[in-house]
């Protein structure tokens, strides 16, 4: 435990006497840092603005995880650099040239067009922030 200081009747934790000394820095800044945490939620398609990031993952594991999951002997270096779907966020590192360029190979991927339109529905969301108010459906 850190060392007290007497003061008054009273004494303080000088740890605590540490982070007194750091708050006048922090003074005034509180709003424009939850303003800041707002505004990269939004503009990353958190989870919460995007209901279609685990549908996409799905469609995406069957079509595309032969080479963008780590855990398999024919994951790709290349691949994985641009998404990598064992990660939590898997699109976080992707740009929106990615983001189309995921669109366009989609259509050529041998899958249902339902789940096509679930990818295209992701990527629409996640690049215009224009997500459907229709939430995809649950696979029974």
């Amino acid at each position: 435990m850190g060392a007290s200081l007497r003061i008054g009747s009273g004494s303080v934790n000088t740890q605590s006497r540490e982070l007194f000394r750091l708050r006048p820095w922090l003074q005034g800044y509180e709003s424009m840092i939850a303003l800041l945490v707002v505004v990269l939620a939004l503009l990353t398609g958190s989870p919460a603005t995007n209901p279609w990031i685990e549908p996409a993952r799905d469609v995406l594991v069957q079509a595309c995880g032969s080479c963008h999951r780590p855990n398999l002997p024919t994951s790709n270096p290349r691949a994985l650099a641009v998404f990598n779907l064992h990660e939590p966020v898997w699109y976080a590192t992707m740009t929106d040239d990615q983001l189309r360029s995921l669109s366009r190979r989609i259509q050529g991927a041998k899958v249902e067009e339902s789940d096509r339109d679930i990818v295209n529905s992701f990527v629409n969301c996640k690049l215009t922030g224009a997500c459907s108010d229709a939430r995809p459906q649950e696979s029974p």
